[in-house]
C-alpha cells in the first residue's frame, strides 16, 4: 500500500527537461461524487455486468435501479449532505448497492459488519 502522505525522495532536476510551466487555475482537478460516476457508468452501458458474487450478477441497470429505490427511501428519511448513514449489513451484493444509494443521496456511508462484537459496531457508531 503507498501512503501518499509520506515524504517523497527528491528527484533530481533534468537539465535537458527546461522550466515547469505553473499550474494554470483552468485545470483544477475536480472531485467527482461517487454516485455521479457510477450514474454515468450505469448510463453509458445499463446491460454490463456490474457486480456478481458468484452466483448472480446485476447489470449497471439493475445496480442503478436498486440502488436509486433505496437512495430515494434514504433521502426521504433524512439522508443527505453532511449526514452519515450506518450500513449494518454482511459484505454483499446487496451492501454494495446500499453504498451507492447513499452516495446518490449526497450523504457519507460508514459500513459496518455485522459480525463485529457489539462494543466494537458501538464504538464505530458513536465515532461516526
Amino acid at each position: 500500500m503507498t501512503d501518499l502522505h509520506a515524504p517523497r525522495p527528491a528527484t533530481p532536476a533534468s537539465p535537458a527537461a527546461g522550466p515547469v510551466p505553473p499550474a494554470r487555475a483552468d485545470h483544477a482537478t475536480r472531485h467527482v461524487p461517487l454516485g455521479e460516476v457510477f450514474t454515468g457508468w450505469a448510463t453509458r452501458d445499463p446491460h454490463a455486468p456490474a457486480v456478481t458474487d458468484g452466483r448472480r450478477t446485476w447489470s449497471y441497470g439493475e445496480l442503478a435501479r436498486r440502488a436509486g429505490r433505496l437512495g430515494a427511501h434514504l433521502a426521504a428519511n433524512g439522508a443527505g449532505p453532511e449526514r452519515t448513514v450506518a450500513l449494518v449489513l454482511p459484505r454483499s451484493m446487496e451492501l454494495i448497492a446500499a453504498e451507492l444509494a447513499v452516495a446518490l443521496t449526497g450523504a457519507a456511508f460508514l459500513p459496518v459488519d455485522p459480525d463485529y462484537p457489539a462494543e466494537r459496531r458501538e464504538l464505530m457508531l458513536a465515532d461516526a
